[in-house]
């Protein structure tokens, strides 16, 4: 059996942090946490089954997965590093017979190989008895899949169509994907063994396999849900659908390090909503991660300073500012990953000053001409950021050691604006976003030495790295 329902409350041991996305819409109220196996019910308003059902993630920037643990077993890179897509469907809570289906999943599954399959459970089977069994259809093999880690690049598009007979029963499902590689992937199709209406839907980006977590380092896109009839977001699954059998609540058990963007209110036939994976935190009017992303041994860092800090073992790949001021807005970090790896006891603070401290000369590259720049060592990144909490003056960063060779860096200016390597979804609507490319990391950040360049003690840009 590869993915069970489970009764297990959701524990979100990431850290996710909720970014408001903008919409001239008021927002629906979403699931708590809105990330990994908890985003929004799809529904129609009048609980009519779902028909004409059409879904469709694009990715924008690059997936990429860092590791899969599974039942205790971390993989990184290859292997079974890899994620599934699953658009999970609840059918009505009466008036089904005892062979009609009460839930089921349409997957893709992402490895070393792409496939498509339908996972159903009876109405009349108990909640510890197998599904109905998936008969998983080869769709082709990632254009690099050999890469270490593995990786899903921009422009890949995955598609999910179900077929519904004259009864509204939905008949067949129909998986796509489609890159700007020219990978050649087979559009292939399963058909339902007991045709039954679908009420919900809900679209989750988890772990590949049973009970399986997938680390991401990167990855962000949208997801467009359309229907014949008009949806709405549901935060919790509607009582006309079947959400409950012997007790237990219906819901995936494979999590992951992916987040996922609000939806508005009301009724449409068609929804948008960007999904993401890193973690986005404010420290502009408080600490963020500290202390719970600390050892103890650690310490406090930055006295008296607010600190934005990422999980130990996870870089930061970008920082946002106040337009108009000095102030730093947020932190954005990756997700927790082997290659950063370490206790957190050798981490320590390197000091913003009036001149240059950099623990690295770049080869006497000046990576960002007129601005003091602080730098972590070649083996170190930024795990953390502290500004002055009287008038937000950078102040420090804290450098943690790592398995990276600091090399291919570039700088990402965002003084005046977004920087260049930004790329949405916009995870702090309104400020100027600093943003390394997608597998780069924080190591280093400049402030104005001059004010022709900027006003001093502002950030300035980010030197971005490649492990």
């Amino acid at each position: 059996m590869r993915f069970v329902h489970t009764a297990v409350a959701f524990m979100l041991s990431t850290g996710f942090v909720l970014v408001s996305i903008a919409d001239a819409h008021a927002q629906a109220t979403p699931p708590i946490p809105l990330g990994s196996d908890s985003n929004y019910t799809l529904a129609n308003n009048n609980c009519q089954p779902l028909t004409g059902v059409k879904v469709t993630l694009n990715v924008t920037q690059d997936i990429v997965v860092a590791s899969a643990d599974c039942g205790g077993t971390v993989t990184q890179g290859t292997g079974n590093a890899g994620f599934s897509m699953q658009l999970n469907a609840n059918g009505p809570a009466t008036g089904l017979t005892s062979s009609q289906l009460n839930w089921q999943q349409f997957v893709i599954e992402v490895n070393q190989q792409v496939d498509g399959f339908s996972q159903q459970w009876a109405n009349n089977s108990k909640d510890s008895a197998p599904p109905i069994a998936p008969n998983p259809q080869f769709m082709g093999a990632p254009n690099v899949a050999q890469t270490n880690p593995l990786t899903i690049p921009a422009g890949t598009t995955f598609t999910w169509l179900l077929t519904t007979d004259s009864h509204d029963n939905v008949t067949q499902a129909t998986y796509e994907a489609r890159d700007n590689l020219g990978t050649p992937y087979e559009t292939v199709s399963t058909k339902m063994t007991e045709p039954t209406p679908i009420l919900t839907l809900q679209l989750d980006i988890v772990g590949w396999s049973d009970l399986c977590e997938a680390t991401f380092q990167s990855g962000a896109g949208t997801i467009t849900y359309s229907a014949a009839n008009a949806l709405t977001a549901e935060a919790h699954i509607p009582s006309c659908a079947v959400s409950q059998a012997f007790g237990l609540e219906y819901i995936t058990g494979e999590t992951s390090t992916s987040s996922y963007g609000t939806l508005p209110t009301g009724s449409s036939t068609t929804f948008t909503q960007e999904f993401f994976t890193s973690t986005v935190g404010v420290f502009r009017n408080g600490d963020f991660g500290y202390p719970g992303n600390a050892p103890p041994s650690l310490g406090d860092w930055a006295v008296g300073d607010y600190k934005g800090e990422c999980a130990l073992g996870a870089p930061m790949y970008g920082v946002s500012r106040v337009p108009g001021q000095l102030w730093s807005e947020d932190v954005e970090c990756g997700a927790a990953q082997a290659a950063y790896g370490n206790s957190g006891t050798e981490c320590y603070a390197r000091a913003v000053r009036s001149d240059d401290n950099r623990g690295d000369m770049d080869n006497g590259t000046d990576w960002d001409p007129g601005s003091y720049k602080t730098e972590c060592a070649a083996d170190e990144y930024v795990a953390g950021i502290s500004q002055a909490s009287g008038n937000g003056v950078l102040t420090s960063v804290l450098c943690c050691p790592a398995s990276v060779t600091h090399k291919s860096c570039d700088s990402q200016v965002f003084y005046n604006g977004d920087s260049a390597a930004y790329a949405a979804p916009d995870w702090d609507v309104g400020y100027y976003k600093g943003q390394c490319r997608a597998g780069q990391y924080v190591a280093g950040i400049s402030t104005p030495a001059f004010t022709s360049i900027g006003t001093p003690g502002a950030a300035h840009a980010l030197l971005c790295c490649t492990p």
